[in-house]
Formats: C-alpha cells, structure tokens, sequence
C-alpha cells in the first residue's frame, strides 16, 4: 500500500528544497555553478534535518472502506516513527507539573536510553512549535529529535462520542452534573473523552501508525503529566518487557472500585463462558503502565474494548482507563505475563485545585520507594515537606498514610523477584487522601 501521507510531506518538502536550491544557486553562484551548488544542497540538507519537520492532519482511505483523519505530527527531526514510544497526553493548565516529568524523565531514563524511543506528546491544540522548542531546550543536544508533538484536536482519536450514546443527555451520565459545577464546563466531557483515548483509542492509532506510516511500534509505555520518576531505571524498559514476554506491566494500584459486572455483561453479550477469577484487590493503576501492543490488538482484547466503547462505558459510568485495562489484562493475561515494577521511586498525584469547606486544598495520590533506590529516605523526606509546603496554612496539613510494604503485600503474583530480593523487600509507601 502507497504510503500517501509520509509521501506527500516528504514531496511537497523536497519539492521546497529544490526550489530553494534553485533560487540560491542562480543568486549567488554565477559562474561556478556546480561547486557552489553543491554547498547549496549541502546546506539546505542539514535544514531538512534539523526541522521542524510537519506530517500534516490527513485523510486516511484503507482499501476505499474506511475514512479517518488521522492527527498532525510536529517533531525536529525526519524519522516519523522509532521502535517504542512513551506518551503523555498534555494539556496547558499542567505544564508545571508536566515539565517536572519530563526533566525526571530525562535524568532518570533518557539519557541512558533514547535511541529507540520517541516521547510522543498528544496534545487538543494546545501546543505548538513554541512549545517544542521549549521541551526541546530541556534536553540535552543529543536527545534533539526525541520529542514528537501530536495534536488530536478534530482527528478521529478525540471528542468523538460514541455512535451508541450520540442522542443520550449528558446530565444523566454518572458524575456529570458534580463535573459541570466543579470544573470548567468543557472539562466533564474531555475528561471522558480522555477515559475513551486511554481505554481504545491509543491502541487504535498506533495501529494505524504501523499499517499507514510504516512503523512497527509494539511496546508503549504512558506516563501522567503528574508523573514522577525520583530514581534510575537502569534498563531498558522495552527490551526488559519484551525478553520477559510481558503483556503488561504497572508501578502502583489503584483503590477505585472495581466494575468486576462489565466483564461479566460483555460474557452475556457474546454468549461466552469466560470469567475473571480474581479479588480485584489491586486494579492497575493507569498513570504509568508499559503495554505490549500486539496483545492490546488481539481479537479477544478488542472484542472487549470494543463492547466497553460501544455501550459508552466511559461517558455512562464514566469508567477510568484504569479499570478497562485492568479488566482485559486479568482476563486474557496470565500472571506471568504481568509484571508489577518495583524497582525505581514513583510518585503520582491528583493535583486538581478542588477546595473544600475549610478553604484547604486536597490533593490526592501516593509516593513509593523503589527498592533499587539508594537515596529513597532523602527522597520520601522532601516529598513530605514539598506537601507540607503547599499548604502554608496550619489546618490544612495534608492527610497522609505511611505503610512500609513487605513482598506479600505488593500483589506478589505479579512481582518476578529474585527470592533474595522478595525476602527483604520493605517500600516505605506513602499516600495522600482527601
């Protein structure tokens, strides 16, 4: 199949080039055309590398049966697609925390390895060029190019509802009314848009990355604008999963409640006998997760997602991507394909300026030592103060729980530990509650 939207960028780019070397040549050359042509195009090259480069919103026609406009892509450097991606979906009101991320990110992962990697940002049409070369100047030279901006804003991958639930009243949706009244009149239905791209949608489109663009993306690892690594990964992420045959793997759970009854409808549903023989007592927690693709897109999986789409879970019982994948990992993974990584310090929050009745704020979340971390103690303390600090007023001391988490309690059938490890294994874990 003719790759029309690489094509056409590239075309229309070298097209440019030509013309520009063209122009420079007939300007400046005169008689010694041919060597000073030469530098032209030499130096119109080394343009062409260094970006931007623009892969603009297309519309894309498989075999004449489907249509989808598929979202522009903006990075500096030529390469459209590298062997894994680690994606954040990014927003304007959180690039504070966001930009903590991304420096974490860098020091403790990046710079040891980024050459197979893309950190891909999806954005609604908040970011642009600017904003690139804000993220970029973060980042030391040799990381240049490792940024892709992707903005969702009117593609086929956001703000669309559900055929199913296009005539329901939204008021009737679970938590809708409390979101209208407590946030920004927009942000009820783009956070269950977000609950559908984190569900389906980010499967969907680096599906379409593979079969249009010609990549051959297979593990994705997601972080949370208020994600934080505090200590090195030492490894590589995705070679670790993949030489592990991980299917899925998580940092912390989740105490959601869990919404066990949507497997069991879609069993009815299809006339299947499939059951999930699990407590639930720990649901994956969505803001970091390492995904193995292939199993995402397997027939069984999608059936799944797609039953969970199609009755518009996500807006209806506004179901969070965390309980999604937790439903479709336990019920088509084994354990021994779902690793939970403990190794390095994690910290995720839920910064929302939500004020109660004492005029405090409350944000919710937890921190977590990783056993491999030689400097966790410095880090759980300033963690502590940092929260401290936030709440300058004395009644508003944040509400946090400090357990120190031994191997059996950090679901052990998905901790594949070294018995050593596992027997001295001791996570001082701490969590923030409203």
């Amino acid at each position: 199949m003719i790759n029309l939207t690489k094509l056409l960028n590239r075309n229309t780019r070298l097209q440019n080039m030509a013309e520009n070397v063209g122009r420079q040549a007939l300007r400046y050359c005169g008689l010694f055309m041919m060597p000073c042509l030469f530098l032209a195009v030499v130096t119109l090259m080394k343009q062409y590398r260094s970006g931007p480069h623009i892969f603009r919103r297309t519309l894309l026609s498989d075999n004449g049966v489907e249509n989808i406009v598929f979202p522009e892509m903006i990075g500096s450097s030529p390469d459209i697609c590298r062997d894994n991606a680690i994606v954040y979906l990014v927003t304007s009101k959180n690039q504070d925390n966001f930009l903590k991320s991304l420096d974490l990110l860098q020091e403790n992962y990046l710079n040891e390895f980024h050459r197979d990697t893309h950190v891909i940002l999806f954005h609604t049409g908040d970011l642009g060029l600017d904003d690139l070369n804000k993220f970029e100047s973060r980042y030391d030279e040799s990381l240049k190019g490792v940024i892709r901006l992707v903005n969702l804003q009117d593609s086929h991958f956001w703000g669309e509802i559900p055929s199913g639930i296009k005539l329901d009243d939204p008021m009737q949706w679970r938590d809708y009314r409390y979101d209208l009244e407590h946030s920004h009149p927009t942000d009820a239905m783009n956070l269950r848009h977000e609950n559908r791209f984190w569900s389906s949608q980010i499967w969907e489109y680096f599906e379409k990355m593979n079969k249009f663009q010609g990549c051959n993306y297979r593990y994705i690892m997601r972080l949370h604008t208020n994600s934080f690594l505090y200590s090195p990964i030492r490894y590589n992420i995705f070679e670790f999963t993949k030489n592990n045959n991980y299917h899925y793997g998580f940092r912390l759970c989740s105490e959601e409640r869990h919404q066990k009854h949507i497997f069991e409808d879609f069993s009815r549903e299809i006339n299947d006998s499939d059951t999930i023989y699990d407590e639930f007592s720990c649901l994956f927690y969505n803001s970091f997760f390492v995904a193995d693709l292939h199993f995402f897109l397997s027939q069984p999986v999608q059936r799944l997602l797609q039953f969970v789409d199609a009755a518009g879970y996500n807006y209806r019982g506004n179901i969070s991507p965390t309980i999604v994948h937790s439903l479709a990992v336990k019920a088509y993974a084994s354990s021994a394909t779902i690793h939970r990584f403990l190794d390095f310090t994690f910290e995720q929050f839920n910064d929302e300026r939500k004020y109660t009745e004492d005029d405090c704020v409350h944000p919710t979340g937890g921190f977590q030592a990783g056993y491999n971390d030689a400097e966790a103690e410095s880090h759980l303390q300033e963690w502590i103060y940092l929260q401290q600090k936030k709440n300058k007023k004395e009644h508003c001391a944040p509400q946090v729980e400090m357990h120190n988490l031994r191997f059996n309690d950090l679901s052990p059938d998905y901790v594949h530990l070294p018995a050593r490890v596992a027997e001295t294994l001791s996570l001082p874990t701490l969590v923030l509650q409203q």
